[in-house]
């Protein structure tokens, strides 16, 4: 019988005993410095979310983030995101990580055509919105359910769609391949619903509206649409979302997002925010 495991990661980093990791369908491993990583590397010449690897039926790929000093498959850099085969070596830093695709020891000759379908991932943008409501436990059920309807029509009216609703927060998706376009549509939403809040339910609620970008590896066939996130803008826009009352704001958007919002969308900087203690404050804006 086949494993679900789709392949394993072995990981040398000198002074460190060597490390194994396993990948199986749909799961994404995110490489850093930043020990939220699945995957945490302590090296300084390694950028804080550097590079993930993600795991389909179809295979496995290497995506780089941005890194600033790069991420390299058998020697070449990474420009967006490679196929992987077994025996490919990947350097992060002064990290080696060696890749093992159990397809390949388990599949027999199947194995090359699943791999080579991996090409038709297409790399997507996407920008996030968390909305959260505050005092939440104080509010009437019929105003809460009032704000999901008219922000969940705000959102799907600017083209974004909702991953979910959690309690005191809708978190919405903008997802294509324009990431300006989609930060702008989101920058759009979240004034809008800024703008009801303070018409519609002045003395009865508030919210506020975090937004972060990030990129995607879609998978597109007729019968399904899968994507996996590259790095964590979920994460990135909660945890901004638990400084928003701290900064006396409504509405924050990242640097990342901030640049792609650039003469499009008015937004002011204000100081920078400490997302985690032993990070350096992280610029934010807010709307001019």
């Amino acid at each position: 019988m086949t494993s679900n495991v789709l392949a394993k990661l072995k990981i040398q980093t000198p002074g460190e005993e060597e490390r194994t990791v396993t990948l199986s369908d749909g799961q994404t491993v995110a490489v850093g410095r930043d020990e939220e990583n699945e995957l945490f590397i302590n090296d300084p010449s390694v950028s804080r979310i550097h590079a993930c690897f993600t795991a389909t039926i179809h295979g496995v790929v290497i995506a780089d983030l941005s890194s600033r000093n790069g991420t390299f498959l058998n020697g070449e850099r990474v420009v967006s995101f490679r196929d992987l085969n077994s025996g490919d070596v990947i350097d992060i830093g002064s990290t080696k990580i060696k890749v093992f695709l159990n397809a390949q020891d388990d599949l027999g000759d199947t194995a090359t055509a699943k791999r080579s379908m991996t090409a038709e991932l297409q790399r997507v943008f996407v920008t996030v919105m968390v909305c959260s409501l505050m005092n939440f436990n104080k509010l009437e059920n019929d105003d809460i359910e009032s704000w999901r309807k008219n922000v969940t029509d705000t959102i799907e009216a600017m083209d974004g769609s909702i991953d979910k609703v959690v309690e005191r927060s809708i978190i919405a998706m903008w997802i294509g391949t324009d990431p300006r376009a989609l930060a702008l549509n989101a920058a759009n939403a979240g004034q809008k619903i800024r703008n009801l809040v303070t018409t519609n339910y002045a003395g009865k609620l508030d919210c506020t509206v975090v937004l972060a970008s990030g990129a995607a590896l879609r998978e597109m066939n007729q019968a399904n649409s899968h994507f996996s996130l590259l790095g964590d803008p979920i994460n990135l826009a909660f945890k901004l979302e638990e400084s928003i009352s701290v900064l006396g704001q409504r509405m924050i958007i990242p640097k990342v997002t901030a640049d792609l919002l650039k003469d499009k969308f008015p937004i002011r900087k204000i100081i920078g925010v400490k997302v985690k203690e032993n990070e350096a404050p992280m610029d934010v804006f807010i709307p001019a």
